[in-house]
């Protein structure tokens, strides 16, 4: 039998080998250079949508101009002073909540020092600049983000907050007139669509001519009087603690105090979630410091 045959079989078979590898090459290069063109693209396209978000943003508030994504409002008790070890704890649960909030969303702090119903100004109020995503580095100063979202925002939480919670011990404890204050000031303007959220840093034993939470003493015993909230609500001194939450959720960061060991506990903090259903909030967490 001759061997032509088979030999040329081969010698086909290589030819077609070749040109299916050229092939197969041309295509490789044909997708890579898709993707890449692709890549590019997409990266043009996020640059210039980055560039039209940044041009929204206000430089010195770090807010967008149609107003922020969220508002986060800070109320602290100064009426009694916090010790060393409580200051600390909640600082860094506020610097925590700061950070962890998204871009866009304002902090607002404020002291619960507004009895006479004035308007409150706020001690702090900055948008969350956002920390860079690892895309950014691709196309926008991702140091200057980080120094923005590290120095400019978070450093200055801190700083403000050291700042309020060295006070001195004062007659009255306008909580509920603060809370109405500050919502009013932070939360009226907003879209109805906007979040809100409250933290509220005290011991919540309010203590004004419009309501107080006290604790009576006979001798050596101590007795709790706090006002059923019913009761209150009827009341005439209830216009001046209505305010409009703005569907807030909030957080109580609750300052316990030897002196309040009657008054402070469950029945007093039922107290507060019954006021904050009745002003369009909703008391989602108490931590107990």
């Amino acid at each position: 039998m001759s061997r032509k045959p088979t030999s040329r079989r081969r010698q086909g078979g290589g030819q077609r080998s070749r040109r299916n590898k050229s092939q197969g090459l041309e295509l490789g290069a044909v997708v890579k250079f898709a993707i890449g063109t692709a890549f590019m693209a997409g990266l043009g396209i996020l640059f210039f949508i980055t560039r039209a978000q940044s041009a929204l943003i206000d430089p010195d508030s770090f807010c967008n101009r149609n107003g922020p994504t969220g508002v986060t409002l800070v109320l602290l008790d100064a009426s009694d002073a916090i010790d060393e070890v409580k200051a600390e704890r909640v600082k860094s649960a506020i610097v925590n909540i700061a950070r962890s909030s998204e871009r866009g969303v304002r902090l607002d702090i404020y002291v619960a020092d507004t009895s006479d119903g004035s308007l409150a100004e706020p001690a702090f109020s900055l948008c969350n600049p956002g920390a860079p995503g690892s895309y950014e580095a691709l196309y926008s100063n991702a140091k200057k983000s980080q120094t923005l979202f590290e120095e400019r925002f978070l450093e200055s939480i801190e700083l403000t907050l050291a700042g309020l919670l060295v006070v001195e011990p004062a007659n009255a404890s306008p909580i509920l007139e603060s809370i109405r204050s500050a919502a009013t000031a932070s939360f009226s303007r907003l879209k109805d669509s906007t979040p809100t959220e409250l933290v509220i840093v005290s011991d919540m034993v309010q203590n004004t001519p419009i309501l107080r939470h006290r604790v009576s003493r006979q001798g050596t015993e101590e007795a709790a009087f706090l006002q059923e909230f019913n009761d209150f609500q009827k009341s005439s001194s209830w216009p001046n603690a209505l305010a409009d939450l703005h569907d807030a959720r909030v957080h109580l960061l609750y300052i316990s105090r030897s002196q309040y060991r009657t008054l402070q506990g469950r029945s007093h903090q039922f107290w507060w979630e019954q006021y904050f259903n009745a002003v369009n909030a909703r008391l989602v967490g108490i931590d107990t410091i």
